[in-house]
């Protein structure tokens, strides 16, 4: 942890909360946070999962509590074992009750976070989340169980509102990590999504153009900067993912993280020129914002552009699933004709394409692919300056590296980020 180069400001019922704020200039680049995390668990809609490494394979039944845990974490020392102190708790409930919960994966994770030490001051969100779905979970399947485990008092270990804010700590801060679990018997791997508490990057606020970026190393966390931050700044990183436009951006924050984001990116119709939600005017291809095009201002209704939205989106599910080269490229170009060059729609097809192009010889010596890639990497590059190579796939860049890359400048590209 590099606490050096920041410090926590504000306080919790203030707007924006406790945060980050740089202590010196940070040149991009620099590692800020390094931290390992004090919470790792399933997500809900895990499904049928070991409760610590997540993976779906070869799962038998905790012979105390009753839980599934795959063959490897069920035989792990108890020293080892992320289930122990948890699995000491939850065998004074039947295993019926534990399997017969709906919200099993939730039961877990509220569990085993009220077990663990240094979370109490990170913001739940607990009165937001009151009366909401999440908060119904909790309430209804996860309290009544909980407050089954009681103490050598006899009395409940856990209180409800104490369960309530352990569980609103992990909705409003846990991360998704995708781990790979590598089975040596069959000599295959599974990927399994964990969620994972970290207590300072936690204090992290959202941008949706962020000054930082966020990588794993392991179940390890790490924040760099991927621009210059002058003293004084939040450090901030982007909540979601970074392609997707603001309306899904907004309804995650709202569903999930109980505030709405007044970032300049927000804020601004275009989203900083990058058009994610544009469609092109029928009358001249020129680019719509947000109802009138900016080119001969015919107005398009919004109407027309939720059919317009709507036609692409089916074309594009319709595109992801099985298409050959040739129905990827030339999905890739009927989708051109009606959205913005940077539209999350058509942006989601071209990273399939590019992906598919890695398999295939073809698509990779196709005009196509090197259009797609050139484009994926100016729109990053905008969204998050000076971090491209970080936030895209580095199999793209290497696709596009050598004499191609040479046409469009990345070498240039790569000089400045380093």
């Amino acid at each position: 942890m590099c606490s050096a180069v920041y410090t926590v400001q504000g306080q919790a019922a203030d707007q924006g909360g406790r945060h980050l704020v740089a202590t010196t200039d940070i040149p991009a680049g620099q590692l800020v946070i390094r931290e390992d995390p004090v919470f790792i668990g399933p997500r809900r809609t895990a499904g049928r999962v070991c409760m610590v490494c997540c993976q779906g394979e070869l799962l038998v039944s905790c012979h105390r509590c009753g839980l599934l845990l795959c063959q490897q974490c069920s035989s792990a020392p108890p020293s080892c074992s992320l289930h122990t102190r948890e699995c000491s708790l939850l065998s004074q409930v039947s295993p019926l009750a534990l399997h017969e919960c709906e919200s099993v994966h939730s039961l877990v994770c509220v569990a085993r976070l009220l077990l663990t030490e240094g979370w109490d001051q990170l913001e739940g969100q607990v009165d937001c989340r009151a009366g909401t779905q999440a908060w119904e979970v909790i309430e209804n399947c996860v309290v009544p169980v909980l407050m089954k485990i009681k103490g050598v008092d006899g009395r409940p270990v856990f209180t409800k509102e104490r369960i309530h804010l352990a569980a609103g700590v992990i909705d409003t801060n846990a991360f998704e990590l995708k781990a790979h679990n590598k089975n040596k018997k069959c000599n295959s791997s599974t990927q399994a999504t964990l969620r994972c508490l970290y207590t300072q990057a936690a204090r992290l606020n959202n941008s949706c153009v962020p000054n930082c970026t966020k990588e794993f190393s392991g179940d390890s966390l790490e924040i760099y900067t991927s621009q210059p931050v002058v003293a004084g700044t939040q450090l901030t990183i982007c909540y979601t993912g970074l392609l997707q436009p603001s309306c899904v951006r907004q309804q995650i924050f709202r569903q999930s993280k109980h505030f709405q984001c007044g970032c300049q990116r927000c804020k601004d119709p275009t989203e900083c020129g990058t058009y994610l939600s544009s469609i092109l005017c029928p009358v001249c291809g020129g680019l719509v914002s947000p109802d009138m095009c900016q080119s001969c201002g015919h107005v398009c209704t919004a109407e027309l552009q939720s059919s317009v939205t709507q036609l692409a989106e089916e074309m594009a599910r319709s595109l992801l699933v099985g298409s050959d080269c040739v129905q990827l490229r030339e999905g890739l170009l009927d989708l051109r004709a009606v959205l913005s060059c940077n539209h999350h729609i058509l942006t989601r097809v071209k990273q399939v394409f590019i992906q598919h192009a890695g398999q295939c010889r073809p698509c990779r010596s196709h005009p196509s692919y090197l259009a797609c890639s050139v484009e994926m990497l100016q729109l990053i590059n905008k969204l998050q300056p000076g971090h491209t190579l970080a936030r895209l796939d580095e199999t793209i860049l290497n696709r596009v590296a050598g004499s191609k890359a040479k046409q469009i400048g990345l070498s240039k590209i790569r000089r400045k980020q380093k």
